[in-house]
């Protein structure tokens, strides 16, 4: 059985895996090599960016946990809506 240069994987749960045997690249051109190499660096950025993203959507969850917010104080044992008529 010749080796397989490609084994790709689909699960619902881990999504799509993509596996290139390294050793059977030096069967193919060195044209075909050239296009893997730079299908491999599209996506290494495609997943800085997803990192990216998910570091941007991080960060702006929590900066609106931060906000600041009104609260009601009360003042003594007096219930809030006689705190506020004495005011």
């Amino acid at each position: 059985m010749a080796p397989r240069l490609l084994e790709i994987d689909c699960n619902r749960d881990d999504g799509l895996t993509v596996r290139i045997r390294p050793k059977t690249l030096d069967l193919l051109s060195a044209d075909t090599r050239g296009h893997l190499r730079a299908a491999n660096k599209e996506l290494l950025l495609a997943l800085r960016s997803v990192i990216d993203s998910a570091i941007e959507y991080t960060d702006r969850k929590e900066q609106r946990a931060r906000r600041p917010r009104r609260i009601q104080v009360r003042v003594g044992d007096a219930p809030p809506e006689e705190a506020a008529e004495e005011n």
